[in-house]
């Protein structure tokens, strides 16, 4: 469970990295923390469908920064209730 929480953690700090323009902290943040979280649950919620999620959010990230475009926000997956 713990590692799983830091994922998240790294997870939310990746976004808000992002959200102020550090795209290199965002990259870094959003790899590691979604690399934490396939194959677990929290709360006995999966989580390894958000985790493909943030991945598919993360490349979207490198497709803007390498684009020139700005991120789409819709693109951030919203996390698992049930």
């Amino acid at each position: 469970e713990q590692e799983v929480l830091q994922g998240l953690i790294q997870v939310a700090v990746g976004f808000h990295h992002l959200a102020n323009g550090n795209l290199e902290g965002a990259r870094s943040l959003l790899d590691e923390g979604s690399a934490k979280l396939p194959g677990r649950s929290l709360g006995g919620r999966p989580v390894g469908p958000f985790a493909l999620a943030i991945r598919q959010a993360l490349d979207a990230v490198v497709r803007s920064e390498a684009g020139g475009i700005t991120f789409d926000w819709s693109a951030v997956p919203r996390f698992p209730r049930e």
